[in-house]
């Protein structure tokens, strides 16, 4: 069994990873689903900002499991 190191998905600060010559294998979500939603916040003192303060009408949302 090969193993990757993870700590690179752990740490990264961003939302994309580089490019690589190699693509980077996913083990553990490995299977998902995708649809549409309408995000509503509650009220909250945490002081969010952007969408998450003022929601939004349209969004994609991914769900899986763990192997």
């Amino acid at each position: 069994m090969k193993f990757e190191d993870i700590s690179v998905t752990l740490t990264f600060i961003g939302d994309t990873f580089e490019e690589t010559s190699s693509p980077r294998n996913k083990y553990i979500h490995t299977v998902g689903v995708v649809g549409k939603v309408k995000f509503v916040p509650v009220s909250n003192n945490e002081g969010y900002t952007g969408m998450f303060a003022s929601g939004c009408d349209y969004g994609l949302i991914r769900l899986s499991a763990a192997k």
